[in-house]
């Protein structure tokens, strides 16, 4: 299963015939002529990412049982219910990061004073693969009382019942994430731009806690910063704009 995405961006004059060829080859391919727009550039990666979404849903077939989850996008970060994962109760294990250069995961020191990581029981969003909930890293005073420390995060974990026992899940994610990064930077230094024209890819991580309630008592969960803000998208996994 092969689709192929071939983008020009540069001067409008400028001859991009043999990158028109090459998406003329395959098909479900396809060839954007940008111009110089860094707003043609975003909604261009955003297009890419989401046909990489539908092929990777597509080919995972249409049997995949979707676990029961009720979204709320209302949903309060100070809702009282909350799973937390503490160092000093035993129930949590590690925090990972991808590194590029040794093509795997490498562990996370926690800063001083943080003692593990929480995330909302209430669901503020669901995609293609992922539910995602309210999450921050956790610290514990000496009174016993557990408080968030640190940025506000968000946790994103499998929106299938098949894949809560896959230890890989996140893998690709996040390998694709610091990739994308590591082009963006070398975008973004051959640019010189303003701030229209940098890109940028939220760096997440992958935390490993305690919990009886997945399979083999273990649960992973992706974890980004938390965009404020209200966003609009204008396309969808389904490749509509």
């Amino acid at each position: 299963r092969l689709y192929l995405t071939t983008v020009a961006f540069g001067p409008p004059t400028e001859n991009f015939q043999v990158l028109q060829d090459m998406a003329a080859v395959l098909p479900r391919s396809s060839f954007q002529k940008l111009g110089l727009s860094a707003n043609s550039l975003r909604t261009a990666f955003s297009s890419i990412s989401s046909t990489l979404s539908t092929m990777t849903s597509e080919s995972a077939g249409t049997s995949l049982i979707h676990r029961r989850i009720v979204v709320d996008k209302t949903t309060a970060r100070n809702e009282r219910k909350w799973d937390v994962y503490l160092s000093s109760e035993g129930n949590f294990v590690s925090k990972k990061r991808w590194s590029l250069a040794e093509k795997r995961f490498l562990a996370v020191l926690m800063p001083l004073g943080v003692d593990g990581v929480g995330h909302a029981l209430g669901t503020i969003g669901k995609g293609v693969d992922r539910i995602v909930h309210h999450a921050a890293e956790m610290g514990l005073d000496k009174q016993g009382v557990i408080f968030e420390m640190g940025e506000q995060l968000v946790a994103k974990e499998t929106a299938h019942e098949v894949f809560m026992k896959d230890k890989e899940f996140h893998t690709n994610f996040c390998r694709c994430q610091g990739q994308a990064q590591a082009l963006a930077d070398n975008f973004n230094r051959r640019v010189r731009g303003g701030p229209n024209l940098q890109i940028n890819f939220l760096s997440c991580c992958v935390y490993t806690v305690k919990d009886d309630r997945w399979p083999g008592g273990e649960a992973q969960f992706l974890a980004e910063p938390f965009l404020e803000g209200e966003f609009i998208k204008f396309n969808n996994n389904g490749g509509a704009v």
